[in-house]
């Protein structure tokens, strides 16, 4: 009995994971995980303040007097675009190995010529 309860619980964790990472690439919140070198938690998050404010402030200059998808300026969410732009040009790169866990911050890319930035 405990085995086919084990055997079913790694059904569901193997049936689980890619859900999961299905979800989390349709997910509205910048999950890109980023990391710098000898950087605390606390400074992490004073950078990471910093650019979502940045973002946050780009679009809504963009958009003061226009729409985007019909919502005005001060109901867009923040580039993820400029957000990256920041946090790169503050030292972080983007880790694709190990684990750190990401800054959860809803964000949205917007189509190409309507960001604050070209990438």
């Amino acid at each position: 009995m405990q085995r086919a309860i084990r055997g079913l619980t790694m059904k569901m964790k193997l049936t689980l994971l890619p859900a999961a990472v299905l979800l989390a690439g349709c997910s509205a919140f910048n999950t890109v995980q980023l990391y710098r070198d000898y950087t605390p938690y606390q400074v992490f998050l004073g950078d990471r303040q910093a650019c979502v404010q940045e973002s946050r402030q780009c679009i809504s200059r963009r958009y003061a007097n226009s729409y985007y998808d019909g919502e005005s300026g001060d109901r867009l969410l923040p580039s993820r675009g400029v957000y990256l732009s920041c946090m790169s040009s503050k030292g972080y790169i983007p880790v694709t190995n190990g684990f750190v866990p990401p800054s959860l911050v809803k964000m949205t890319d917007y189509r190409p010529g309507w960001d604050c930035v070209d990438r």
